[in-house]
């Protein structure tokens, strides 16, 4: 919905990551994208024997992904025999790997389930989305867009109120979450 550009802009927010085991390459080629490269001086010698034997050394300057995308897919998974393993991305030290010892993770760390806490709360599609800044929210921001309003969205009539047609409403909603979004 925001595009390629909105996503690395938001996640571009983000001072402290973690990041665990993953499982999807894309993922994994982002993240090693986003700790970056690493140089190294790298020696090389080589001998020759003929007559007479003769060494070489050099040094060349090389540059490669300081962690591969396929060190984030080998993490162990998270468990309390694995424990939580994984690297820290900061602003403030840069990256580091981290293990967190299971038996402490789970045991100790992690609250037990609470089991009049319901494991999943179904939600509108339409709470997935944000909704677009408005010209006074920009303002007040000191952001600098410009904005198109559209004459739909500008005198857009107000939600119904009898219950006859909020039932109306939630079936159309039900139906296809983002109708609202677009109409």
């Amino acid at each position: 919905m925001y595009g390629q550009y909105g996503c690395d802009e938001l996640l571009g927010q983000i001072g402290t990551r973690f990041i665990g085991r993953l499982e999807c390459t894309s993922t994994a080629e982002y993240i090693s994208n986003l700790v970056g490269d690493q140089k190294f001086i790298e020696k090389s010698w080589s001998n020759t024997s003929a007559k007479e034997s003769s060494s070489t050394q050099s040094y060349s300057v090389q540059v490669r992904k300081a962690i591969l995308p396929s060190t984030f897919m080998d993490i162990l998974p998270c468990s309390i025999r694995n424990g939580l393993t994984g690297y820290c991305v900061t602003r403030a030290i840069g990256t580091f790997k981290t293990k967190i010892d299971g038996d402490w993770l789970f045991n100790q760390a992690l609250k037990p389930k609470d089991e009049s806490v319901p494991a999943f709360l179904p939600r509108p599609a339409l709470h997935q989305i944000l909704e677009p800044w408005t010209e006074d929210e920009a303002r007040r921001f000191g952001i600098d867009i410009h904005f198109k309003i559209s004459q739909k969205s500008a005198t857009r009539k107000p939600k119904p109120s009898s219950q006859k047609s909020k039932r109306k409403a939630k079936s159309i909603r039900a139906e296809d979450p983002l109708k609202e979004l677009f109409s």
